[in-house]
């Protein structure tokens, strides 16, 4: 299911990307520019939601493979002095 939903996700994103930037000629009005810069950041948006969907499905089945690792935090930071 997963190349069903993401490539003609990622096709819809990558042509407005093409679009967006102009790569073949202006589009015309300014407003198809916005239009453009709306569509690719819906469907990254989209995109994100359905890799998130997906992978909880995994997880679910017991298919996902989960490895702890170590993660450096940045240092402490309050907003009330510590007593």
């Amino acid at each position: 299911m997963s190349h069903e939903l993401r490539t003609p996700l990622n096709a819809i994103i990558g042509f407005s990307e093409i679009m967006e930037s102009g790569l073949f000629g202006p589009l015309g009005d300014t407003k198809y520019h916005e239009y453009c810069c709306d569509i690719r950041q819906s469907g990254r948006y989209l995109l994100d939601v359905i890799n998130d969907i997906l992978d909880m499905s995994k997880i679910e089945a017991g298919r996902a493979n989960i490895e702890p690792e170590t993660t450096e935090l940045g240092p402490r930071s309050c907003r009330t002095p510590c007593g």
